[in-house]
């Protein structure tokens, strides 16, 4: 393998790796994004959950 040839090869490799690289952040951002969605909405259930509870408490206490 001449020297050209091995330097394009290693050009090769260090260009896959950044857009490796970049890629991996891109994938890492979406993550962060994604999880705190699904914080914001077990959150609005847990909270839709027990509002719905205290008004069935309080519409059972009418009748008790």
């Amino acid at each position: 393998m001449t020297n050209e040839q091995m330097e394009r090869k290693m050009e090769f490799i260090v260009e896959t790796l950044a857009r490796v690289a970049v890629n991996d952040e891109k994938h890492d951002l979406r993550l962060s994004r994604l999880e705190r969605i699904a914080k914001l909405m077990v959150g609005a259930g847990l909270r839709e959950r027990r509002a719905r509870r205290e008004k069935h408490s309080a519409f059972d206490d009418q009748f008790s």
